[in-house]
């Protein structure tokens, strides 16, 4: 082989690492500092724009910076943008989870301890839909214990089957119905088969 030709081979396993550029703390700072100016652009079409540049973009940092600048703006339709994404996007959520004061929904109560856990999968980023299995008290999920999660607008609305372990299966329809309070922070209700309210509550990128 030519001394030419070998040069050109090996050439990008040299150059690479010059090229390649490591960020001072300084430069990083200043970076996610700019997205965060512009993911909280007044102008919420600028906004949306510089949202999927930063969604498309192979930077966790910066799509959750965007993320939550965006949840927290005053435009309607740039908040359920950015939840549609959030919510087609997700593999997991916690929910804190409040009992209410008296005739507690037993299946719900021994499910949630430890908090309320939904598995997702099939998401849909532009609709902002996906399927949602509860977790049981045992860490596992049931394959008929799932229900579609749809946002509207502000709001996140989910409702399917929820079922306890063991042999002695006891089944209910649960609903729970939830939206943004305060920047990615959600706020609701979760209930099943009619019985009393358990109030809920997480963040969306926590």
């Amino acid at each position: 082989m030519r001394l030419t030709s070998l040069l050109l081979i090996c050439l990008p396993f040299f150059a690479s690492p010059i090229i390649a550029h490591a960020e001072t703390p300084e430069e990083y700072a200043a970076r996610l500092e700019q997205w965060r100016q512009v993911c909280s652009d007044p102008n919420p079409d600028l906004a949306a724009g510089h949202l999927q540049s930063a969604l498309a973009s192979s930077d966790a940092a910066a799509r959750k910076i965007c993320l939550r600048a965006t949840l927290s703006s005053d435009n309607e339709d740039l908040r359920s943008t950015a939840l549609r994404q959030v919510v087609g996007t997700l593999p997991l959520i916690r929910f804190r989870v409040t009992f209410p004061e008296a005739s507690a929904n037993t299946l719900v109560a021994l499910n949630t301890q430890n908090g309320l856990f939904f598995r997702a999968k099939d998401g849909d980023a532009v609709a902002g839909s996906a399927i949602w299995q509860p977790l049981l008290i045992d860490g596992t999920t049931h394959d008929a214990a799932n229900g579609e999660v749809h946002v509207f607008g502000s709001e996140i609305i989910w409702a399917g089957k929820w079922t306890s372990t063991g042999g002695a299966q006891r089944w209910q329809d649960c609903s729970l119905r939830t939206a943004l309070s305060q920047g990615s922070r959600i706020a609701g209700q979760l209930v099943c088969d009619g019985g009393a309210p358990f109030a809920v509550e997480a963040d969306l990128l926590d």
